[in-house]
C-alpha cells in the first residue's frame, strides 16, 4: 500500500484504500494549483507521511509472516521494485518528453547537460539536478522522490527481520531515533516539508522510516487488540469523519511560529491515529467499490499527474495561446477526471499485466 501496492491478501482495508486515493488527489491540488484556482490545501505535503505510514501498516500485514518464515530480503526488495517500476518508468518517460517540449516551446537550449543527465538518472530511479529549470531530487517528475526512500525503508524492514532485530522494542527505539532526527532537521525550516530537494535530503530517510515503522508497530498492535469492527452506520460515520478530518487538517494554515508544532501533531501523531482507526472500518459493497477504485488509481495518479497536467498545459498553450488558469477550477476537475480514467486503464491493461509478466520470469514459482 502506501504508494507501492502490496500483493493481494485476504484482508482488505477499504478505508485505507480510500485514504490513499484522497491523499493522491491532495498532492495533485498542491502541484497543479494553476488548474484549480483558489482551492488549495497548504498542508498537503504532509500526506507523504500518511503514505509512508500506510505502507508500513499494510506491508506488515501482507509480508511480515512471509519474511519471518524465510522470504529473503533480496526477493522481497526486488519484488517491491518490480511492482512499482512499470508505472514509474511510464511517468518518467512522459516527464522527459514534457520537459523537452517545454524547453523547445520557450526557446531554451536542448543541449543543457543538466536536462540530459537528470533524464538519464531518472530512468534508473536515481536523483538528478535540474539547475535553473527544475527543483527537487527528481526534477523530471518531482513527486517520485518518496519512492526511493520508501524502497529504502522496505529494505531496512526486511533486513531487520532477517537478522532478528525487528522486535517491538528495537523498532520502537528506531522510530524514536528517527523522530528525534526528523524534528531536529525540521527545526531550522519550521516545517516537515523535507526530503524532496537537495537542501533537505538529509531528512528524507528519517522521515520515511519514522512513519513506515510506526505503521508496522501500529499493525502489530492492531492485529492483536480485541475490538469490534466499525460497520453499518458506524462505519459510514467513521469513514466520513476520517475523510473530513484529513481534508480539514490539510486546509489549515498555521502561522510560521506554530508551523512545525502543527506539522508534528498532524504528520507524526494524527495521521497514524487515522490509519489505526481506519483499519477497523468495514464497508458495504457500494462504498467498498468506491474505496477500491480510489486505492487502485492512487499510485498511477501520483506518478503521472505532473507529466499529464504538464502536457495539457503545453498543448493548451500551443493550440489556444491561453493559460489553463482561465478555466479554473472546472478545467482542473475535468483534467483530473481524465487522469483518473487513464490511471484505471493503465492499471488494468499495462501495470498489472507487465508487472505479473516480469514477476513470473524473475520468480518462476512465485506470483
Amino acid at each position: 500500500m502506501g504508494l507501492m501496492q502490496p500483493a493481494p491478501s485476504a484482508q482488505r482495508f477499504f478505508l485505507l484504500d480510500a485514504l490513499r486515493g484522497l491523499a493522491a488527489f491532495a498532492v495533485v491540488l498542491r502541484h497543479e494549483d494553476l488548474f484549480f484556482g483558489a482551492f488549495s490545501l497548504p498542508e498537503s505535503y504532509l500526506v507523504v507521511d500518511l503514505f509512508f505510514g500506510l505502507s508500513g501498516f499494510v506491508l506488515a500485514h501482507t509480508y511480515e509472516r512471509k519474511l519471518v518464515e524465510g522470504l529473503s530480503p533480496w526477493r522481497f526488495i526486488l519484488s517491491r521494485f518490480i511492482r512499482f517500476y512499470p508505472l514509474y518508468i511510464l511517468g518518467t518517460l512522459a516527464g522527459i518528453v514534457t520537459h523537452f517540449a517545454l524547453f523547445a516551446m520557450h526557446g531554451e537550449h536542448l543541449r543543457d547537460p543538466s536536462l540530459w543527465l537528470s533524464s538519464l538518472s531518472a530512468l534508473f530511479l536515481l536523483p538528478g539536478y535540474g539547475g535553473s529549470w527544475g527543483e527537487g531530487l527528481y526534477p523530471i517528475n518531482v513527486p517520485v522522490w518518496m519512492l526511493l526512500f520508501e524502497l529504502a525503508a522496505n529494505a531496512v524492514y526486511a533486513l531487520a527481520i532477517r537478522y532478528r532485530m525487528a522486535g517491538n522494542r528495537p523498532l520502537l527505539g528506531f522510530v524514536a531515533v528517527c523522530g528525534v532526527w526528523l524534528v531536529a532537521a525540521a527545526s531550522s525550516s519550521s516545517t516537515l516539508n523535507l526530503g524532496w530537494d537537495w537542501d533537505t535530503v538529509g531528512a528524507a530517510f528519517p522521515r520515511a522510516c519514522f512513519s513506515f515503522f510506526l505503521g508496522v508497530l501500529l499493525y502489530r498492535h492492531w492485529s492483536k487488540a480485541e475490538r469490534r469492527p466499525l460497520q453499518g452506520g458506524q462505519g459510514i460515520a467513521a469513514s466520513l469523519g476520517i475523510a473530513i478530518c484529513l481534508y480539514t487538517l490539510m486546509s489549515l494554515a498555521p502561522s510560521r511560529e506554530w508551523q512545525l508544532y502543527y506539522d508534528i501533531l498532524v504528520g507524526m501523531l494524527v495521521f497514524p491515529a487515522l490509519i489505526y482507526v481506519g483499519a477497523s472500518v468495514r464497508m458495504g459493497p457500494r462504498l467498498a467499490a468506491v474505496a477500491s477504485f480510489l486505492g487502485l488509481v492512487s499510485y498511477a495518479i501520483y506518478v503521472l499527474h505532473v507529466p499529464f497536467f504538464g502536457s495539457v498545459k503545453v498543448g493548451f498553450a500551443m493550440l489556444s495561446g491561453q493559460s489553463v488558469g482561465a478555466f479554473a477550477p472546472w478545467g482542473g476537475i475535468a483534467v483530473f477526471a481524465c487522469l483518473a480514467l487513464v490511471s484505471k486503464f493503465l492499471e488494468a491493461y499495462y501495470n498489472v499485466p507487465l508487472r505479473n509478466w516480469i514477476l513470473a520470469r524473475v520468480f518462476p514459482a512465485q506470483r
